[in-house]
């Protein structure tokens, strides 16, 4: 037990509490101390827990069609706090069972917000979290050349104008030996032929995910 300063007189208020607490009085006289002192048995103030939402998922983008069940997404409990458990997506509810129930993304380039609330066991606060979860788009890629004629050694510039770019991965083939993965590289110089003849060379772009690959390509 742990002696409270200034706590001295009859009565004794706690102020807010955050936990759970027990309160004994010792009440002496002057002639009845110490050993003699009487302690009251003592009294338990349960402070009962807030609610608490928390889940994690394995992954939050894939292909579509994008499965979202119960083991990708994994919910921590806490039965000693937690009562109702209520999934929504989209601001759809979805199901009240502890792990969540499962929800597919059938479109490409799509995306949900997956909610968990929580309701205390003891009627104290509510909490809720939210994760959004996506789906991959098809590549579409494409690019823009600044000159596609000239004598050499010819420099051209190539712009990336893939949709989406920044959700794939590239390789450029430049037809010539040089390849890059760059999302955008650098000017490529053609050289003139040792033959003394029109050359044409072919660059290739090809856009990846997880899900797919599409090659565009320029003459």
């Amino acid at each position: 037990w742990t002696q409270i300063n200034g706590a001295t007189g009859k009565d004794y208020s706690p102020g807010v509490m955050t936990s759970t607490m027990a309160y004994r009085r010792t009440v002496t006289t002057l002639l009845c101390a110490g050993q003699q002192a009487s302690i009251s048995a003592p009294v338990v103030i349960t402070v009962n827990p807030d609610a608490i939402a928390q889940f994690t998922a394995v992954k939050t983008i894939a292909c579509a069609p994008f499965n979202i069940n119960s083991l990708n997404i994994q919910p921590s409990l806490y039965p000693d706090k937690n009562g109702t458990y209520n999934w929504i997506v989209n601001g759809t509810a979805i199901g009240t069972t502890p792990a969540f129930p499962g929800y597919t993304i059938n479109k490409q380039f799509d995306s949900v917000t997956v909610q968990l609330l929580v309701h205390s066991k003891f009627g104290c606060k509510s909490d809720s979290m939210q994760l959004k979860f996506y789906t991959f788009p098809v590549p579409l890629p494409s690019f823009t050349v600044d000159n596609t004629e000239g004598c050499g050694p010819l420099t051209v510039n190539v712009k990336n104008t893939s949709q989406n770019k920044a959700l794939f991965t590239y390789t450029w083939n430049f037809g010539n030996g040089q390849t890059s993965t760059a999302e955008n590289p650098p000017a490529i110089t053609f050289p003139s032929s040792p033959s003394y003849v029109d050359t044409v060379y072919h660059i290739t772009l090809s856009a990846s995910s997880d899900c797919d690959t599409a090659v565009f390509d320029v003459p």
